[in-house]
């Protein structure tokens, strides 16, 4: 590893030039361990960081839709949701590693959200519905806006 690999377009893993949603490894791998098995994302930490860039890549390129297209559809609504758990779910740090930001990544927006004041316990709770009859449980229990996961119901 000559140190300059990371300025090369790593990133860019479609034909159309669509970048990943970050330069920075980490998050990267971060994201990715949200969507990998076990022993993908085990696997995926045991490279180099050269090969750790190629197989998020590849990941990437095998998921693609439609093939006969220049866009990677999937990739593409990913990054849209990586920025936007970033833009609404950053609290202390970086949205997408947030309770939040992970659903939100994973499954997508909510077909509903309620969110209300619980005044016997002195705390607001936001309930994620999904078309699937998934529910997701945050409270904010802290009053300062980090809205964790305390519920999953299928």
């Amino acid at each position: 590893y000559d140190g300059e690999y990371a300025t090369i377009d790593l990133k860019i893993i479609s034909k159309d030039g669509t970048p990943l949603w970050s330069d920075d490894l980490r998050e990267l791998k971060g994201v990715m361990a949200y969507l990998l098995s076990f022993n993908e994302n085990r696997h995926l930490h045991e490279l180099n960081e050269k090969d750790q860039y190629e197989y998020i890549r590849a990941y990437w390129r095998e998921k693609d839709p439609t093939l006969i297209t220049k866009k990677n559809e999937l990739l593409e609504e990913m990054n849209a949701r990586v920025a936007h758990a970033n833009t609404h779910y950053s609290v202390l740090g970086k949205g997408w590693r947030s309770d939040m930001g992970r659903i939100y990544i994973i499954y997508g927006i909510p077909e509903t959200i309620d969110r209300r004041y619980n005044s016997d316990y002195g705390y607001s709770i936001e309930v994620w519905y999904y078309a699937s009859g998934k529910q997701f449980v945050f409270s904010d229990r802290s009053s300062f806006g980090e809205f964790k996961l305390v519920n999953e119901i299928n």
